[in-house]
This record gives structure tokens, C-alpha cells and sequence, in this order.
């Protein structure tokens, strides 16, 4: 649903739901009826939907492969390695700013809920 998608993707709820809502019009996606839950509009790709995302990840493949043909196996591991560290002390960060933004009885968005 778009708040899963969301929170994975650290993109804003209200784009991921303009997103969704471009992908249905274009019959990328399609919605998936749920006996169980209405509230959640689940989706998944159509056979068009899935053959433009094969095509998006093959040219991200290829030029992934160009941008890092003058890095060894090692240097590779190495800078994913440093950027997942990055990306966790950011959060850790922006965890710990929400939580003073808080404390001090400001109002605080979704996102920063999340992380705290």
C-alpha cells in the first residue's frame, strides 16, 4: 500500500499516492481487492507495468555498470558498505532531532514518528 511504499522508499506519503494514482490511469498497476481490509489499497503491476520496469532496470543495470567500471569488486563493496553507515547515521540523526523537536512540544511530521 502507499504507506509501506512510502516508508521504504523515504519518499513522501502524499507523492507516493499522486504516483499510484498516475500508474493506475496509465494501467501500469492495478488495484488488488482485499476481502479483509477496504482501507488498504493494495496494487501490482500489470503485464504493461512489468515490462516497463524490466525495461528501467536494465538501463539502471547498464549504467550502474558505466559509473562503476573503474572500481574493483573491493571498492565497490567498500562504498556500499560506507553509504549504508551513511544512510544509518543519518537516520539516527534525524531520529534525534525529531525527538528534541518533540520534547520541546513542537508538533513533528509522519515521517518523524517513524523514525523515533
Amino acid at each position: 500500500n502507499a504507506a509501506d511504499i512510502a516508508y521504504q522508499s523515504r519518499l513522501d506519503p502524499y507523492s507516493v499516492n499522486r504516483a499510484i494514482n498516475c500508474l493506475l490511469k496509465l494501467n501500469y498497476i492495478a488495484e488488488v481487492k482485499r476481502v479483509t481490509n477496504q482501507k488498504v489499497k493494495r496494487v501490482a503491476l500489470t503485464q504493461s507495468g512489468l515490462t516497463v520496469y524490466q525495461k528501467i532496470t536494465t538501463h539502471l543495470e547498464h549504467r550502474t555498470d558505466r559509473l562503476t567500471a573503474n572500481l574493483t569488486i573491493k571498492e565497490q563493496s567498500t562504498l556500499l558498505a560506507l553509504l549504508e553507515k551513511l544512510e544509518l547515521q543519518a537516520e539516527q540523526v534525524l531520529a534525534e532531532t525529531a525527538s528534541v523537536i518533540e520534547a520541546q512540544g513542537e508538533p513533528i511530521t509522519r515521517d518523524q514518528k517513524e523514525l523515533i
